[in-house]
């Protein structure tokens, strides 16, 4: 994240236009959903997308019929035009974090576009933390045969005692760079276990790396959950209810999947916001990092996840939120033999079907897996 960010820094300076998104967890299966919330990149130039959101197996369009499958290479061509008209006048970079969330309609769009303009001047940044999905994202991206695929090792001791000199004003001492080295390289760890103070001493465990992806230390994680249990205890509870709602939300999506008044709901979010585990950003409210939300997350019985899943789905659909919302927390938290959430699934596959084909086979495998 701290290197897109310097990416698109540079990239601004140097006059580029910028469209900047983040992909979500929650809205891996809504198509081209990490695309819609890209900054820079405004809705009237993609008009295609509300069609698609409308369309079932088939959408009307000038008096006629067309297949959501011309709606998809619809919405993929308008992001195509928009890139021409910007790169004709300025050059343009894309930038995307948090690739191991995207959805495959826009995966598919950006390699489109990378393919369709290859002679324009497109710069094209995108990130993804280390999971179980960033080989496949390498093989996806690698037949493109352009760009650089760079792997972000470790940081070296050396620049970790940089980051504490930064952090502390001053040459650190060694009791600062055993505290830092827990952070086992991870400069997001490394600032988190700094910021802790007087904590930091009774710190005695030991930073894991994992065989395939970046393990969240388990001292980082004993810190996070120690100033989570310092909040009050209705903060608590909204952080958790927040951590199953996802990364980002709206203060009226929290009220609408809450039993709490307005005015508990307000004073709690404030808490939290002055402890630092949600932050304000441009009206939503939001994790101050993922792997906060994660932790918080995983540090509740998946029963109650689960059960917290299935009771934001419900809520959110008697909201009338679309469909493609809130599919995630039906196939997270429905149990066998749950009617409701099988038919959710499979209207939101039906929905879907043709211009997500792959998101559509998973909620139906979903709904046939909940049937008695």
């Amino acid at each position: 994240t701290a290197l897109l960010d310097a990416v698109g820094a540079t990239a601004a300076q140097a006059g580029f236009d910028l469209w900047r998104a983040k992909a979500v967890e929650l809205e891996s299966e809504r198509p081209f959903g990490a695309l819609r919330a890209a900054v820079g990149l405004s809705p009237g130039q993609i008009r295609s997308l509300t069609e698609l959101d409308r369309a079932g197996p088939a959408a009307p369009v000038g008096g006629g019929w067309v297949d959501v499958p011309e709606l998809r290479f619809r919405v993929i061509d308008e992001l195509v035009e928009a890139a021409e008209a910007v790169t004709a006048r300025n050059p343009l970079a894309l930038i995307i974090d948090d690739l191991q969330w995207i959805d495959e309609l826009s995966l598919n769009a950006v390699k489109s576009l990378c393919r369709r303009v290859p002679d324009r001047p497109l710069l094209v940044a995108l990130a993804s933390r280390p999971t179980s999905r960033t080989s496949e994202l390498v093989v996806s991206l690698a037949g493109l045969d352009v760009g650089l695929h760079l792997a972000l090792e470790p940081l070296s001791d050396e620049s970790v005692a940089e980051i504490v000199a930064d952090v502390a004003g001053e040459d650190p001492d060694s009791r600062m760079l055993a505290v830092a080295a827990r952070g086992g390289g991870n400069p997001f760890f490394v600032l988190a276990l700094l910021e802790a103070g007087a904590q930091l001493e009774a710190l005695d465990e030991e930073a894991e790396w994992g065989d395939q992806a970046v393990s969240v230390p388990g001292s980082l994680r004993r810190l996070v959950l120690d100033q989570f249990h310092q909040l009050p205890e209705a903060a608590q509870q909204v952080v958790q209810l927040a951590s199953v709602l996802g990364s980002s939300f709206s203060t009226g999506s929290l009220s609408g999947v809450s039993d709490r008044s307005m005015t508990s709901m307000f004073s709690a979010l404030d808490a939290a916001i002055q402890a630092r585990f949600l932050v304000d950003v441009g009206g939503e409210i939001a994790f101050r990092h993922d792997l906060v939300r994660e932790i918080v997350y995983d540090s509740m019985p998946p029963v109650l996840r689960s059960g917290l899943h299935l009771d934001i789905g419900r809520r959110l659909l008697v909201l009338d939120v679309a469909l493609q919302d809130i599919t995630a927390h039906f196939m997270r938290g429905a149990d066998l033999g749950d009617a409701e959430a099988a038919s959710v699934l499979r209207q939101a596959a039906r929905e879907m079907g043709r211009g997500a084909p792959a998101t559509a086979t998973q909620l139906l495998e979903r709904a046939l897996s909940l049937l008695p």
